[in-house]
């Protein structure tokens, strides 16, 4: 007599559980990707901001710097002294040398924080930017002179420094009080400059750089 045996078939295809566990894994698996994928991109949209503002302000502290050192110290005597801060500077340079004493020729300068062209002080976003009453830094040569010129060191200044509040309080911890996006302020013969850039990224967000840079003044 033969045995006759049930040979088992091998089990063919899945179970709906087994299906549905693999398309979460999978799913955690691809949205894990696509998170990482984002946050890179914005990073680097980020950091392309960042150092496009970077860029830009030590172009204009670097301006700055060159035109105090060559201008008459003693014309600055009328600045501040910390805590008290002017987003206006006015000082002497040499201009000229006359051609019949050979002495050099003094002219005023200025450099000051201004309201974008089309951005009054308002509260509003009035050039549809993403900023709000945002400004520009200009260097007068010959302020209030017959060659007066004005050139513009940088723009997309901030309205106030980063993190400060016009509510007559020091919220940034700089010893200064509501200081402008473009301030100076005279430490120990130290003319110290701060400015502080906005900017808005790819993704529509707000960037905010604060820089800041000092000038020794005595002779």
């Amino acid at each position: 007599m033969k045995l006759l045996t049930k040979r088992r078939t091998s089990r063919a295809g899945h179970t709906i559980l087994e299906v549905t566990i693999s398309a979460a894994i999978l799913a955690m698996i691809f949205g894990t990707v696509a998170f990482v994928a984002k946050s890179g991109s914005d990073l680097f949209t980020t950091s392309v901001a960042r150092n496009d503002l970077e860029s830009r302000a030590r172009r204009a502290l670097s301006q700055i710097q060159t035109e105090l050192l060559s201008s008459d110290h003693s014309s600055l005597d009328a600045i501040a002294q910390s805590p008290v801060w002017s987003s206006q500077l006015v000082f002497d340079q040499v201009t000229a040398v006359s051609s019949t004493h050979g002495t050099p020729v003094w002219t005023s300068s200025m450099i000051e924080f201004r309201y974008e062209q089309g951005e009054p002080d308002d509260g509003v976003d009035n050039d549809g930017d993403g900023l709000v009453d945002e400004g520009v830094v200009v260097f007068v040569k010959d302020w209030n002179g017959a060659d007066e010129q004005t050139i513009v060191l940088c723009r997309d200044v901030a309205e106030m420094q980063e993190g400060e509040d016009v509510d007559g309080a020091d919220n940034n911890d700089n010893q200064l009080t509501d200081e402008a996006g473009l301030s100076f302020d005279l430490i120990d013969g130290s003319l110290v400059v701060r400015l502080t850039l906005q900017r808005i990224d790819a993704q529509g967000r707000l960037v905010t750089r604060s820089f800041e840079s000092s000038v020794w003044l005595r002779n």
